[in-house]
C-alpha cells in the first residue's frame, strides 16, 4: 500500500503533468483531450511497468506444475485460450504435453479443425485420447479433414472416438501404442475393417467397439491383441459371412458383447479361445436356440454368460445353466434367471415378459426349470431364490431337487399377491422332491425394511401358515427344517 509521503508525492506530480500540459489552453474540448492522453499514457507505464516487475521478480509464483493441473480442468478451447494469457502461461502449457493428451472435439466448436491442427502438435509424443462428436449422430461433418490431421499422429495415439468408419486412411497407418477404438458409425455402407487396419501390424489393441460389426476376411493382426470386442451384428443375416472366423480374428478376447443377434446370423462353430471369460449375446429375435448357437463354443469354460433375449426355448435355457449350483429368479421388469456356482461361474438370461399375464410367465419360469430337470442340471443346484407365486406352481410339478439345501421364497405385496392356499398333502409331497433341504427362507419385499413393516400386512399371515405347515410336515418325516422371516436385515427363526 502507499505509505502518505508517496500518496502526496503522486498526486503532486499528476497535478504537475497536467497543470503544465494545460497552461494556456482555454477550449474545453482540448483540456479534455488533454485529460485523456494524460490517462490512457499512465495506464501504458504502469502495465509495462507491471510487466517487467513480474519478469524480473524472484517472489515464488505458482508451480508450474500446479498451473498446468489448472488448466487441464478446462475445456480445449479455453486452454488454448489460456495458454495465451502471457508468456509465463504459454511456456508452461507447452512444457506440458499431458494438457494436449486429452482432446475432445465437436462439430459445434468453433475453427474445430484449426484448433485440432493446432494442438496435436503440442501434444509431442505424449500418448493422446481423441474424440471426435459430430452434431447428429451418423453425420460426416469434418471427417475427412479431421481423418488428414489424425495421419501424422497415429504413431501416439491411445484412444480413439470415432463417429465413422474404419475405411478413412488414418487407420491404415501403424498406430503402436492405440489402445482403445469406438466406431460409432451404425451405417452398412460404410463397410468392414480392411486387411491393412493399423498398417496390419500388432501393438497394444486392446478394445474394440463397433456398431455394425463388419470384420476382414483374413487374418488381420492388429485385431490380435484385442481382449475386449463389442459389436452389433448386422441388421441384414447374409452381411454377416464374414463373421464366422470371429475367433480366429480375435484369438485373445477376453470379453465379447454381441448386439442385435437374430436366429439366422451365422457365428463360427469352432470352440472359442481360451481366453474368453465374459460372454454377452442380445438377441432382437425370437425362438432362437442359444444351445445351437454356441454348440462348439466348448461355453462351459466361460466364467461369465450373459443372454439377453424376447424368448428362450428351454433346451437352450438348459445347456446354459448347466453348471449352476445357485438360481436367483425375479420377474420385474422382465423375467431374469442369475445362477452361480461355487467356482465363481455365473450365468445370467434375461427375455421380457412382454404382454403375459402372471399366470403365463409363472408357467414359462416353472418349464424353464422343468427344462433343467429334463436335461439332469438340476442334480447340482444347492440354492433357490424365487417369488412364492412361481414355487407354488414348481411344486406341482414332477421334479426332484437331489441336492437343493435352501429355497428362498420372495413374498410379494398385499395389492400383488395372487397366490393360493397349500395344504399338508402338498408340503408332504414337496418335502419328498427336497430330499436333503434344511432351511426355508420367507423374505418380504423390498420396500419393507423392518419385520414390524409387515406385522399387518395379510402376507404375512400366508407366510406363518405355510411355515407351520412345513414344520409340521418336517417332523412327520423325522427331518429338521430351520423356518427362517426375513425383511431387510432383520431375521426371526421361527424354529
Amino acid at each position: 500500500m502507499l505509505t502518505p509521503t508517496h500518496d502526496r508525492a503522486v498526486e503532486a506530480c499528476l497535478r504537475d503533468v497536467f497543470r503544465d500540459l494545460a497552461h494556456g489552453v482555454h477550449s474545453a474540448s482540448q483540456v479534455h483531450t488533454i485529460f485523456t492522453a494524460v490517462m490512457e499514457k499512465s495506464l501504458r507505464v504502469l502495465c509495462d511497468e507491471l510487466l517487467e516487475w513480474n519478469a524480473s521478480s524472484i517472489l515464488q509464483r505458482v508451480p508450474p506444475e500446479i498451473l498446468a493441473s489448472c488448466l487441464q480442468f478446462l475445456p480445449l478451447p479455453e486452454r488454448v485460450r489460456a495458454s495465451h494469457v502471457s508468456r509465463h502461461w504459454r511456456s508452461v502449457a507447452l512444457a506440458f504435453p499431458p494438457l494436449w493428451g486429452d482432446i475432445i472435439v465437436r462439430s459445434t466448436t468453433r475453427s474445430a479443425l484449426a484448433l485440432l491442427d493446432a494442438v496435436l502438435p503440442r501434444s509431442g509424443l505424449y500418448p493422446v485420447d481423441f474424440a471426435y462428436f459430430p452434431k447428429e449422430p451418423g453425420a460426416s461433418g469434418l471427417l475427412g479433414e479431421i481423418a488428414s490431421v489424425l495421419h501424422d499422429h497415429m504413431h501416439h495415439m491411445r484412444t480413439i472416438e470415432w463417429p465413422g468408419s474404419s475405411d478413412y486412411f488414418c487407420f491404415s497407418q501403424p498406430a503402436p501404442m492405440l489402445e482403445i477404438v469406438r466406431f460409432n458409425s451404425d451405417s452398412s455402407l460404410d463397410g468392414s475393417i480392411p486387411d491393412t487396419f493399423l498398417g496390419a501390424t500388432a501393438g497394444r489393441l486392446r478394445t474394440l467397439q463397433m456398431e455394425y460389426l463388419g470384420l476382414p476376411q483374413e487374418r488381420c493382426p492388429a485385431l490380435s491383441t484385442v481382449t475386449r470386442l463389442r459389436g452389433t451384428l448386422p441388421w441384414k443375416p447374409a452381411q454377416t459371412a464374414d463373421l464366422r472366423n470371429l475367433f480366429d480374428l480375435f484369438p485373445n478376447v477376453k470379453h465379447l458383447h454381441l448386439r442385435d443377434f437374430h436366429r439366422r446370423h451365422k457365428l463360427p462353430s469352432s470352440p472359442a479361445p481360451s481366453s474368453l471369460e465374459f460372454l454377452v449375446i442380445e438377441a432382437s429375435g425370437a425362438g432362437i436356440d442359444f444351445s445351437a448357437v454356441m454348440d462348439g463354443w466348448a461355453h462351459e469354460r466361460v466364467r461369465r454368460i450373459d443372454i439377453r433375449a424376447h424368448t428362450l426355448r428351454g433346451d437352450g435355457f438348459a445347456a446354459i445353466m448347466s453348471q449352476v449350483q445357485a438360481l436367483d429368479v425375479t420377474i420385474e421388469p422382465s423375467i431374469v434367471f442369475k445362477g452361480s456356482s461355487d467356482t465363481g461361474f455365473t450365468r445370467t438370461v434375461q427375455f421380457g415378459i412382454g404382454g403375459l399375464s402372471p399366470s403365463e410367465f409363472n408357467a414359462a419360469i416353472a418349464s424353464h426349470v422343468q427344462a433343467l430337470h429334463a436335461a439332469q442340471s438340476i442334480s447340482l443346484l444347492k440354492s433357490l431364490t424365487l417369488p412364492l407365486s412361481i414355487w407354488a406352481r414348481l411344486i406341482m410339478l414332477p421334479i426332484t431337487f437331489p441336492a437343493l439345501t435352501e429355497v428362498t421364497l420372495r413374498l410379494p405385496g398385499h395389492d400383488d399377491y395372487g397366490g393360493r392356499d397349500f395344504n399338508f398333502h402338498e408340503l408332504r409331497v414337496v418335502l419328498l422332491q427336497l430330499p436333503m433341504l434344511q432351511s426355508m427362507v420367507a423374505e418380504a419385499r423390498a420396500d419393507y425394511t423392518s419385520i414390524r413393516d409387515i406385522i399387518d400386512d395379510p402376507i404375512l399371515k400366508v407366510c406363518q401358515g405355510l411355515m407351520m405347515l412345513m414344520l409340521h410336515a418336517a417332523s412327520d418325516h423325522g427331518r429338521r427344517v430351520n423356518v427362517i422371516l426375513r425383511c431387510g436385515s432383520e431375521e426371526i427363526h421361527i424354529l
